[in-house]
């Protein structure tokens, strides 16, 4: 299973530059990306916009081997 996140721009330019100010040496960071979120419960966003989701915005379902 793969699994993708989803983030707004400027959260992650600062989660880049909070690492950088963290960082001595070589470390790695891993950021705790939070709770996952299943895409088509993002849907409901897209409805809290005032948009009909399959009209206003279409929407696919791609299955992948």
């Amino acid at each position: 299973m793969s699994l993708r996140y989803f983030m707004i721009i400027p959260k992650a330019c600062h989660l880049v530059m909070e690492a950088a100010t963290m960082g001595e040496g070589n470390g790695t960071f891993v950021f705790e990306m939070g709770k996952s979120v299943k895409i088509v419960d993002l849907v409901r966003m897209i409805e809290l916009a005032g948009y009909k989701p399959g009209e206003d915005i279409e929407i696919q379902f791609t299955v992948t081997a």
